[in-house]
């Protein structure tokens, strides 16, 4: 059996509004109405990555890091679009950088 994950992600009967981005949508009351397996970032079933829990804690942790020192920002005239590799990612995507004021 073959899935994507990008498919399933952008499912309108799963996710409303499947194509904003909306960090929001992992809160425990929005997350609750997501049916289990609908978010399948290491996939599913036998071949599922063994390491799938600590890479979404090493992810949170390193998130959580770097956002703590950092604030980025897409400058007004920037656009970028997905670009199909070994996973979906955004071309291009230049950010500024500045340093959060402790």
């Amino acid at each position: 059996m073959l899935h994507s994950p990008y498919l399933i992600h952008h499912r309108a009967d799963l996710y409303s509004d499947p194509e904003r981005f909306d960090p929001d949508r992992w809160e425990p009351e929005q997350a609750a109405t997501v049916p289990r397996g609908a978010f399948t970032p290491f996939g599913a079933g036998a071949r599922k990555c063994m390491g799938d829990t600590f890479g979404m804690q090493e992810a949170t942790l390193t998130l959580a890091t770097i956002t703590a020192r950092w604030h980025f920002v897409l400058p007004p005239a920037s656009t970028t679009r997905p670009q199909a590799r070994a996973t979906l990612r955004p071309h291009p995507l230049h950010m500024q950088v500045h340093q959060r004021l402790r």
